[in-house]
């Protein structure tokens, strides 16, 4: 009944109030929902444009399926929500071994997808990175790759319903707020203008900090072809801004300049391992930046992008990426 309820809510373009929301997204991580009623009642979150009401009811149902988990020190989640059409490096996980080799603890959480590029598993499947089915703190390097629906069974039941309506969809953006280490910072990249202050608004009830970004060439990274909005979330206050990659230094390049060709696995080896310098190393370092800015808040953005470079030609990253490996390189 609540389930119905909430699609005709938003079938009208209403808001659908706390109560049968609660409600709905129980019956879905339950798997006791109609299929073709849950069908509309995501899609027609995301076509109305989710809330920060609507994320934040999703959590407090969801939460208590996953244990929180506690953690001392600096830790990071790097995720981003393109849908990778417009061109095909994955730069937010060239960045999570260069933050993870400046002392910053990165755990991310991943969902398997469907859709036909190249995913951020089989990038790492081609690296012989490891990826966790549990949720435990790094020891060895510091950075841990987390299949969220084998950490978190109880998303199985959604994650069925979601995987069909594409990418992201309703759990793809919702997953971030799911993170059992609380205190966890939050870089987070995304292809609407609008989701910035969505996840500001989410998260700022929960104390949480980070910074959620958009690029104006809908990449889902801070770009390096036009400017990024930023949306910071600092001691509490949340604030948006434009930044300009001229301003620190970089030149603006085109997204065919970025359209990474071949194996990605030797674009990443190329970068961290050889140190070349190219618009892909501007890409890794301008965005690490970012990521570490995310948690050393006082930092400024320049202190950061520092940071990032050294990590880089001191080969530190390449030594993360390396230890972190099933087979080692010898290089």
């Amino acid at each position: 009944m609540a389930l119905m309820q909430a699609v005709i809510c938003l079938q009208a373009g209403e808001s659908v109030a706390s109560p049968e929301l609660e409600s709905s997204f129980r019956l879905l991580l339950e798997g006791q929902a109609d299929p073709v009623l849950a069908g509309a009642f995501l899609s027609l979150l995301i076509r109305n444009g989710l809330t920060s009401h609507e994320l934040l009811a999703f959590r407090t149902v969801a939460a208590p399926f996953i244990d929180s988990v506690p953690y001392d020190g600096e830790v990071v989640s790097i995720s981003d929500l393109g849908t990778w059409e417009r061109h095909s490096f994955h730069v937010y996980t060239a960045v999570s071994f260069v933050v993870a080799a400046c002392g910053i603890d990165v755990i991310n959480l991943m969902l398997r997808t469907s859709r036909k590029s190249c995913s951020r598993f089989e990038i790492l499947e081609d690296l012989q990175i490891p990826i966790n089915r549990s949720l435990q703190k790094p020891s060895k390097t510091g950075i841990a790759f987390v299949d969220a629906e084998a950490a978190f069974p109880a998303l199985a039941p959604l994650r069925a319903l979601t995987e069909p309506l594409g990418h992201p969809n309703f759990l793809s953006i919702a997953l971030p707020l799911l993170h059992p280490i609380q205190n966890i910072a939050h870089l987070i990249a995304v292809s609407k203008e609008e989701e910035t202050e969505l996840y500001g608004e989410s998260f700022l009830p929960l104390g949480s900090q980070g910074l959620f970004v958009y690029g104006e060439d809908q990449t889902a990274e801070v770009s390096l072809t036009t400017r990024t909005k930023i949306t910071s979330l600092i001691d509490g206050e949340m604030e948006s801004t434009i930044f300009d990659p001229r301003r620190v230094g970089f030149t603006w390049t085109s997204l065919d300049q970025l359209e990474a060709e071949g194996d990605q696995a030797n674009l990443f080896h190329r970068i961290l391992r050889d140190r070349e310098q190219s618009v892909y190393s501007d890409l890794v370092v301008l965005n690490a930046g970012f990521a570490i800015q995310a948690v050393r808040q006082q930092n400024s953005i320049e202190e950061c992008l520092d940071q990032a470079l050294q990590a880089i030609q001191s080969g530190k990253a390449w030594e993360v990426l390396n230890r972190h490996a099933i087979k080692p390189s010898a290089d």
